[in-house]
């Protein structure tokens, strides 16, 4: 399993798959900061407190990175000659799911490095204590979106790996965080008893609902249900991947 990642590494960096979606990240984060800074009032409290509202985008992040690692194998045949060399489905999948992984917790870590350090260096500093308190608050949602991330990840694995096409992940993918929760918020609102409880429990299970609630006051209850989501929609995902991606036809 070691040499097959050790592989799709390389052909992640040698194909400069992942350049692309870096550049437009840590692009996007330096805009967002020249903007907020450019008044000269806001301080790198505030700043930190910011991104806690733009954490969500990580799920949107998700696709075009298990894209990198997983689209275009059937396509162009590697997935076949992987398979006739011997290489037991299960570990191509679990391999590239892995790959994404470890990508993904280096790109958000290069990511979240280099807002903190471009808003430590273009924001002005009030009180260290208040500072101290907001990082503390950031690690803490950080924590709770984490297995939020890796569950989209996975689904997104599964969806690039065993979909008829691209296009078709792409797009169910999208829906899954779009259109999936305004379905469930309907429901919600239907004077129903059985509808209202799909509603309910429906909600409850998406990977887009926690990010809703960064902003309120959060116990350490909430971490604890932040990754029974993510790791159930993990689970869940790399289970019927592995179902899905055995039987079908390369």
């Amino acid at each position: 399993m070691l040499n097959y990642v050790r592989a799709e590494f390389y052909k992640l960096t040698a194909g400069r798959r992942l350049l692309p979606l870096g550049a437009l990240l840590l692009g996007c984060e330096l805009l967002l900061v020249s903007m907020w800074a450019i008044p000269g009032e806001s301080d790198f409290a505030s700043a930190v407190g910011l991104s806690i509202a733009f954490l969500g985008t990580g799920l949107v992040v998700a696709i075009p990175l298990a894209w990198a690692v997983c689209a275009g194998g059937g396509r162009q045949g590697t997935l076949k000659n992987e398979i006739s060399f011997g290489v037991p489905r299960a570990q191509i999948y679990l391999g590239k799911l892995l790959t994404a992984l470890l990508a993904g917790l280096a790109l958000a870590a290069a990511a979240l490095a280099f807002y903190l350090g471009m808003s430590w260096l273009l924001c002005s500093h009030g009180e260290a204590e208040a500072e101290r308190v907001v990082l503390g608050m950031l690690g803490f949602v950080v924590l709770c979106a984490l297995p939020l991330w890796i569950g989209m990840l996975a689904l997104s694995t599964l969806a690039f790996l065993t979909l008829p096409s691209n296009t078709m992940a792409a797009v169910f993918l999208f829906l899954s965080i779009t259109l999936l929760p305004s379905v469930f918020a309907i429901l919600m609102q239907i004077q129903v008893g059985p509808l209202r409880q799909v509603g309910e429990v429906g909600e409850a299970l998406l990977l887009t609902t926690p990010f809703l609630e960064f902003t309120g006051l959060m116990d350490w209850g909430f971490p604890v249900r932040c990754w029974a989501v993510g790791m159930g929609w993990t689970a869940a995902s790399t289970g019927a991947g592995l179902a899905l991606f055995h039987g079908k036809e390369l």
